[in-house]
């Protein structure tokens, strides 16, 4: 089974099997033919290369499952650590119970790591193309998030030791 461009008609398959027919008779020719598959979700690359080269193809497809799997167990920890944090936020407002906050750091650590990962990779997308320069955004993220979480630090703990 190999995919074929949208363009590709039947008669353009017909045509080129019966030149093929009369160069190099093999009946196998009698077994091919062009269908349209409905399937779900899928993976597909477009090889091209030697049959040799063939098994790096199927890393990099296997890689992209893995990445989009990764993405999904992020994107359900992410939620389950945010109802958690929320939960926690409205027990202490509520019944006054002690505030854990490791929930609420756990969530930020996580999305901060995600956000500069992101960053990075599209930073090495980049790397070496003269046309297009963009200043070090990771850098200046981290900054930026460093300075946040000092000032959230700091104004928290002027109201814990107000209290």
């Amino acid at each position: 089974m190999i995919r074929q461009p949208d363009f590709i008609t039947a008669e353009m398959v017909c045509g080129a099997l019966e030149k093929v027919k009369i160069k190099k008779p093999n009946p196998l020719y009698e077994t091919i033919m062009l269908n349209t598959i409905q399937d779900g979700k899928c993976v597909e690359i477009l090889h091209v290369g030697s049959y040799d080269d063939e098994p790096s193809s199927f890393e990099k497809m296997d890689r992209n499952i893995q990445l989009r799997s990764e993405g999904w167990g992020y994107r359900s920890a992410s939620l389950a650590l945010a109802a958690w944090t929320l939960f926690n936020c409205w027990q202490t407002f509520m019944n006054g119970a002690a505030y854990n906050p490791l929930p609420g750091f756990v969530l930020c650590f996580a999305v901060c790591v995600q956000g500069f990962s992101q960053l990075a990779m599209k930073q090495k997308m980049i790397v070496g193309d003269e046309e297009y320069k963009e200043p070090n955004k990771l850098l200046w993220t981290i900054i930026v998030a460093v300075m946040a979480a000092a000032i959230i630090v700091s104004i928290g703990t002027y109201f814990v030791m107000r209290v």
